[in-house]
Formats: structure tokens, C-alpha cells, sequence
């Protein structure tokens, strides 16, 4: 089992050379960029499940495995903090994946808070493609707005606001409401805690250390929210991740925080008789004592060992990931441990695959990517040993990964493909996956100069994407048109034509030649800032 590519890393000094059979490969792409020649995709190297992953944006520190596109499988929901974006990889079925979304998060903030009873109407914030100043801190899919499709609910740290993207029939998410959360939101779930049949936010928030619950009405409004204070000793006891589960099994859904300090676990009882209706809950109460080991950054609740009784699992600053089986009356008892590197910032678990055992999706916060590590049984994973294999201080890095600005998805047939650069081999190459455990690279064509940064776009109107490649020149920046063709390839640039040697001539600046199949710029030095800015901005999706 393994994952598919999706787009985005900012770039990186640290990146390391992707494929590992790479001079052929470039000589190859070489001698057909001298024949003018078109490369049709041909796999020309597999990588092996420790050697790649799934890249995605900057600072991913929050998982969620939902089918967010109702076809049954579960799918990724990455939440990539630094660029205020959210990710989802949608699921083929079998375990592989291929890049569905990414959504930027919302840019305006509520004039107003709601309250215990309803309150104000809020304002809708507007979203960007690509993200805003804010800090997206969790994500989950859910039908809340009564159309059957499936939803999309992010929390914005510094906003404090809860924001729903309604799914379109295009496939889009539109902004649909906004809803005032509470001060420093850190997690969101979701869950039907009133027993009305609908969907309802429950939203964990840190600074003021409390909950937000909004009861939706199944159609995309939230005309009640209630809010829980959480006592905290000190703000070093901040919490952290919350968890949504009927733990006790009453039919009741229980709310589970974690939290940095001591305890680091607390258990809300959900309660429903003549005095406490649905909805409502009991004091938090402590599920562990003061517990050394136990410092949880990531909180995960699910069936571990096929008991039908809701487990925990945290990641704990210690590296590792620690195991706990429920008894069905809120209680946990301790059952593994997972070692995981120490990078690691938020972990998903869920049957990818269809074997019918937990597997493991991992987040790494310093490489921008997630691995997905396929079970063997109840907390147990095949571990890609690549990822601890390094010094201590350093960080491993996965052959496939990509900056945000050096890769860009594109629809096809067989799913979503990722058309990415190699800097280190100065070619296009195409990624996608073609088994659960498989990952191909394909050279589509060889650059010359220093490629930077790719955008696929029609440039002709002919219906094709066509890849717009802006690469280092001498000096300034080059940009290089490669028209592409139905087959998925792309055709060479035109060489510019070489200028008549006369003695008085000067060299011009820069030149501008453009044919029929390709274009070819080089732009001149005051250029060079501006050409460098944007380029650090990821790609519209």
C-alpha cells in the first residue's frame, strides 16, 4: 500500500535528487530534445515504497481519513498550516492516491461572536485559491448542507472562525457560511451529539481553553451553539487535539482532549435523560494521571483491534506513537507503541487499501509530505527505515517530493497526474502511481539552464495544457513554452536563431523569439526580483 503525489512544497536548498537511475534517464531525454522529438510516456523507473510519498504544502500538521467524495473509500484530508490550505487526496480504492483538491482558506474575519443561543448573523469571509494570512489548524468532510454532497469544515486559528465549503456538482468547494469559533481553534470534528439525525462541529480551542459545539440543522445552518469551559492549570496545559466517539457505548457521543500538561487525556461523557438532554455533557473528567511519556501533539480514536469498541492512539512528543485499547466504558488500558521519526506532526488510521487492517498515514511537518505505511495487524505497520536512517539533527528526506512552484497536477484518463521538474537532471517529468506499492517516473523532455518553476496552461487555445517552464538564465530568468500534445507529451522550444554577425552590431539585451510550436524569452535583469517573488507563490488549483 502506498500513496500517491499531490502538488506543493515551497522550494527548498535541501533537495535531494529524485530517481535514482539518473544518467541514462538523462541521456536519453537529451538525445530526443537534439532530434526534436516528442517522448510518449514510457515508465522508465519504479521507486519502491520507502522512497517516495505524498508531497503536499507547507507545514502539514494535521490528518483526517474521510471519504470526501462519497464513493466509500477513505480518503486524506491534509491540513497544511504554513499555507493556510487544505489538501485532499482522494482514494482510488485500492490504496493509491492521486491529488483531488487543495483549498485556501478563508481571508475575512466575523464582525461578530454567536452566542449560547444563536446570536448575530455572521458575515461570509471570501477565500483565495492559494490561501491567506490566516493559519487553517484542522479539517473534516461531512454532509452539512442538505444537498447529499459531502462537505468541507476547516477551523482558521487566528480568525477563530469555522468556515463550511460547500461541494459543488463541478467538484468545486465554494465558501457556504462562517461561524465565530472561539479563541485559537487547534482541532475540529464532527458528530451527531444531539441525536437529531444532522451533523454537528465540535470545535477545541486553545487559548481560551473551551469547546465550541454548533448543532446544524442538516442544511447547512447552525441555529444553536453551546461552549464548555475546560479548567487548565496553567496555559502550559493548553489543549491540544479532541476526539468524537461514543466511548462508554450508552449511544451517547462522548467528547475525549487531549492536552499538553498533566492530564494529558479528559473524557466528556455525553448525556442525555429528563435533565441533561442530548447535547449536553459531564465534567471533564481524567482518563490518565500525570504521565511523563505521555505528551500528546495528535489525538486519533478508532476500532485498533476489531472489537467494535472506540480505541486512542496519540502522538506523543517523544517521537512515538502510543497505542490504547478501549473497554467500552471510558476507560483505556495501554497496548503498543510505534516508533515514528521526529519530524512527524499529525497521523491518520484507516483501511486504505481493503484488507481489512488499520493502516498508518503519516504527516512529516519539515519535508511537506505524508507516507502512508501499510498494516500487518492491531498497531502494526511496515516502517519505511529510510526515514530513521540519518544523524542526529537531520532530516530524511523521500526522493519524490516537490516544491509548490516545480509541480502542478493534470487530469487524464487513469486519474491525476503530477508534471514535476528535475532540477538535479534538468527534464519534465511525469509522476503518478501504478499500483498500491509502485510510484513511476517518466522523463517527458529535457530543459536546458536551471529550471525553476512549471505551470501547465493553454497557451494555444488548442485544448491541450501546454507547460509554461521559467529556468535561470545568464542573466536574468528564462521562460520556455512547451506546446503539449494529446498524447500527454510536450515538444521542444525552438532554438533561438543566432544573430548576424556584423561589426558594428551590438548584442542586444535580451531576445524574443516565438514560432508556431514552442516560445522561447529570456528576460532581462530588472525582471529577476519580481520573476523570483512570484514564483514562490504556489500554483492556482
Amino acid at each position: 500500500m502506498a500513496a500517491a503525489v499531490a502538488p506543493q512544497r515551497s522550494p527548498r536548498s535541501r533537495r535531494r535528487p529524485f530517481g535514482r537511475s539518473t544518467g541514462w534517464r538523462f541521456l536519453l531525454a537529451a538525445a530526443a530534445l537534439l532530434l526534436g522529438a516528442r517522448l510518449a510516456p514510457l515508465a522508465l523507473a519504479d521507486l519502491s515504497f520507502e522512497d517516495y510519498s505524498l508531497p503536499v504544502q507547507e507545514g502539514p500538521v494535521h490528518l483526517d481519513a474521510a471519504d470526501c467524495n462519497g464513493d466509500g473509500f477513505p480518503d486524506l484530508l491534509v491540513t497544511n498550516q504554513d499555507a493556510n490550505n487544505v489538501t485532499i487526496l482522494r482514494n482510488r480504492g485500492d490504496g493509491t492516491f492521486v491529488f483531488s483538491k487543495t483549498l485556501g482558506a478563508a481571508t475575512a474575519v466575523p464582525a461578530a461572536t454567536a452566542t449560547p443561543t444563536g446570536g448575530p448573523v455572521l458575515p461570509t469571509p471570501t477565500a483565495t485559491p492559494n490561501g491567506g494570512p490566516d493559519k487553517v489548524a484542522g479539517a473534516i468532510c461531512a454532509e452539512l448542507t442538505g444537498d447529499t454532497g459531502i462537505d468541507v469544515a476547516y477551523a482558521s486559528r487566528n480568525f477563530g472562525t469555522v468556515t463550511i465549503r460547500r461541494r459543488e456538482d463541478t467538484g468545486d468547494f465554494t465558501v457556504f457560511e462562517s461561524l465565530a469559533s472561539g479563541s485559537l481553534p487547534v482541532g475540529i470534528a464532527k458528530g451527531d451529539v444531539d441525536k437529531d439525525g444532522n451533523f454537528d462541529l465540535v470545535v477545541l480551542n486553545a487559548q481560551s481553553s473551551d469547546i465550541t459545539i454548533f448543532f446544524g440543522d442538516g442544511n447547512g445552518g447552525f441555529p444553536r451553539m453551546s461552549r464548555i469551559s475546560l479548567p487548565t492549570v496553567r496555559q502550559t496545559n493548553r489543549p491540544v487535539a479532541l476526539s468524537v466517539d461514543d466511548f462508554d457505548l450508552d449511544g451517547t457521543l462522548d467528547i475525549l482532549v487531549a492536552s499538553q500538561g498533566d492530564p494529558p487525556i479528559r473524557l466528556l461523557r455525553g448525556l442525555d435523560d429528563a435533565q441533561h438532554p442530548a447535547g449536553t455533557f459531564a465534567a471533564p473528567e481524567a482518563v490518565f494521571g500525570s504521565s511523563p511519556f505521555l505528551r500528546p501533539q495528535a489525538m486519533v480514536t478508532t476500532d485498533i483491534d476489531g472489537d467494535h469498541i472506540p480505541d486512542l492512539a496519540v502522538l506523543s512528543r517523544d517521537n512515538s506513537i502510543k497505542f490504547f485499547l478501549g473497554d467500552g466504558t471510558g476507560h483505556f488500558s495501554f497496548f503498543d507503541v510505534v516508533l515514528v521519526p521526529d519530524n512527524t506532526s499529525g497521523f491518520a488510521l484507516a483501511d486504505f487499501d481493503g484488507d481489512h487492517k488499520l493502516d498508518l498515514a503519516v504527516a512529516y511537518y519539515k519535508t511537506n509530505d505524508v507516507q502512508v505505511w501499510p498494516g500487518t495487524g492491531p498497531a502494526a505497520f511496515t516502517r519505511p527505515d529510510s526515514r530513521f536512517s540519518v544523524s542526529h539533527g537531520e532530516v530524511a528526506l523521500s526522493d519524490v517530493f516537490n516544491p509548490a512552484d516545480a509541480a502542478i497536477p493534470r487530469s487524464s484518463t487513469d486519474g491525476t497526474q503530477l508534471v514535476m521538474i528535475d532540477r538535479s537532471q534538468r527534464a519534465l517529468e511525469l509522476v503518478q502511481m501504478t499500483t498500491p506499492t509502485t510510484l513511476t517516473s517518466t522523463p517527458l523532455i529535457a530543459l536546458t539552464d536551471d529550471p525553476q518553476n512549471v505551470l501547465l496552461t493553454d497557451m494555444n487555445g488548442d485544448g491541450t495544457p501546454d507547460a509554461v517552464v521559467v529556468s535561470k538564465g545568464h542573466p536574468g530568468a528564462t521562460l520556455r513554452v512547451l506546446i503539449g500534445d494529446s498524447s500527454g507529451g510536450f515538444a521542444p522550444p525552438p532554438l533561438p536563431p543566432a544573430p548576424a554577425a556584423t561589426a558594428s552590431s551590438k548584442a542586444p539585451r535580451f531576445a524574443t523569439t516565438a514560432i508556431s510550436r514552442g516560445v522561447t524569452a529570456a528576460a532581462p535583469r530588472a525582471c529577476r526580483s519580481s520573476a523570483a517573488r512570484s514564483s514562490r507563490s504556489p500554483p492556482a488549483i
